[in-house]
């Protein structure tokens, strides 16, 4: 970090500021040891820049390897095929029609199979009959289309299952590569913020598959198929969810570390029992004998206003009937807008959030600098209400002394 103050610069096992020469050896020491992350940097891209180019060609060697064999294998079913379909009959054309359709048919289902099983779902019917009839007419065609040994059944049997093979290979690096996707950008949120750990993250995506799982439970569809769309090509999937749900789970984390540390708050808020005790009431006479009640010693103003406004409707019932008025206006609409403001301040969300993230940089700029913001520093960097940012000064001045 660039300094242009001497004074910002930090000098170890220093107990005061160092005089001119010593701080221009320091700032030549300061400008050679610039160098040394530099060319750490420098080395530490070069070898991951390898490290992935090493990856790359090792992942594309396999895959062509996978399907060089996909299409020889192809190629040589193929052949055995139609040698049987013209043993069976089908000339003029024909039996490359019928290739075309028993081949499709079994390469197409294995593909499906493998990628059903791949995600770990159940093959549907047509795809396993298909599958079956493809399989049997493939094994038939390679088998009777080699030599009538032992050498030549096992080759003509294993052809087909080299082409089984070469598929599953393939998806599988498919979907690996998708989960690598996924797991990068599970890595990149959690470098973003340092704060989250892996189990935050799963927490996120375990709650937006319940969301999108009630979602697809809702739904008038019955099909097994309706619900799976609605769990995998919703707009907003997981990871968009998790980026969304990383910033409130670090002010959470840092709420609670230093909820765990610190003294315990000395602001107290209203909430709605507050409001609702019953303060204890006195009476006593006036000049001509009625009785007057009067409210005791209350600590909230909230409830002490309210038994204030019960205590008055109480006094005088025959003068509120005597001049028409209501007995239960005014106390009634005092009450319930005091029981509001309270209520609107204490359950808003964000009020709470603004609250959390102003008094987590003030710790965190107490912390760094050593100084106690006060109220217009505190309400100019968190962009926070001014009633909010006196609350956190209050607390800051009680727990660490003087505001600077």
């Amino acid at each position: 970090m660039y300094h242009t103050n001497a004074e910002d610069v930090i000098y170890p096992n220093h107990t005061r500021t160092p005089n001119v020469v010593v701080r221009g050896l320091y700032s030549v020491g300061f400008f050679i040891a610039d160098f040394g992350p530099m060319f750490v940097n420098l080395f530490n891209a070069i070898y991951i820049t390898a490290r992935k180019l090493f990856a790359f060609l090792i992942g594309l060697l396999i895959e062509l390897s996978t399907i060089i064999i996909l299409i020889g294998t192809i190629a040589f079913s193929v052949y055995h095929s139609l040698e049987l379909l013209r043993r069976g009959g089908a000339v003029g054309g024909m039996e490359y029609v019928g290739v075309i359709m028993f081949e499709i048919v079994f390469i197409s289902s294995v593909a499906t199979m493998t990628r059903s099983l791949m995600k770990g779902e159940r093959p549907d019917g047509y795809s396993f009959i298909g599958f079956v009839l493809g399989f049997l007419f493939v094994e038939w065609s390679n088998i009777t289309g080699m030599a009538q040994n032992w050498t030549g059944w096992i080759i003509g049997f294993f052809t087909p299952i080299l082409l089984i093979i070469a598929e599953g290979i393939l998806a599988y690096q498919f979907l690996s590569d998708k989960e690598k996707r996924r797991t990068r950008d599970i890595n990149r949120i959690i470098k973003k913020h340092s704060e989250l750990t892996p189990a935050d993250l799963e927490k996120a995506i375990a709650m937006y598959r319940e969301q999108t799982k009630t979602a697809a439970e809702k739904t008038l569809r019955p099909h097994n198929e309706w619900k799976k769309f609605l769990l995998e090509e919703k707009n907003e999937n997981g990871i968009k969810l998790v980026e969304k749900l990383a910033p409130k789970m670090v002010m959470e984390n840092k709420e609670s570390q230093s909820s765990s540390v610190s003294e315990p708050e000395t602001v107290q808020e209203l909430t709605k029992d507050d409001l609702q005790q019953p303060a204890p009431v006195s009476t006593a006479t006036d000049g001509i004998g009625r009785k007057i009640a009067r409210p005791g010693k209350q600590e909230e103003y909230g409830a002490n206003t309210e038994n204030e406004n019960k205590a008055g409707q109480a006094t005088a019932p025959s003068n509120n009937r005597n001049s028409g008025e209501n007995p239960t206006g005014n106390g009634a609409r005092q009450e319930s807008g005091l029981k509001a403001t309270a209520s609107n301040d204490q359950d808003n969300p964000e009020t709470e959030d603004m609250r959390k993230h102003a008094r987590m940089w003030a710790i965190k700029f107490y912390q760094e600098t050593g100084k106690i913001p006060g109220r217009v520093r505190i309400a100019n960097h968190t962009h926070c209400k001014d009633r909010i940012a006196r609350e956190v000064a209050e607390e800051m001045k009680k727990k660490y002394g003087k505001v600077s």
